[in-house]
């Protein structure tokens, strides 16, 4: 079940991610999703994977609110 399973590989990270297979691989390339090398192949770890998208949600979400100079908070 790849739910379940502690190790992802970069076709099965790019169905949970909704997200073409490389974009995956240039995510990879440049450290935004952490990976471990098995052998010959690539593979992501599931927690690794959680903090990719803990980390954009975080991004997004700070580019979104904007604090005017009164100190009010407005979310766009």
């Amino acid at each position: 079940d790849v739910m379940s399973s502690l190790l992802l590989t970069p076709d099965e990270t790019a169905t949970e991610l909704s997200l073409s297979r490389s974009v995956v691989y240039d995510l990879i390339g440049t450290g935004a999703i952490r990976s471990i090398k098995v052998g010959r192949s690539r593979r992501v770890l599931r927690a690794s994977l959680e903090e990719f998208v803990n980390r954009e949600l975080t991004r997004q979400l700070s580019q979104e609110i904007d604090v005017d100079q009164s100190g009010i908070v407005d979310v766009q």
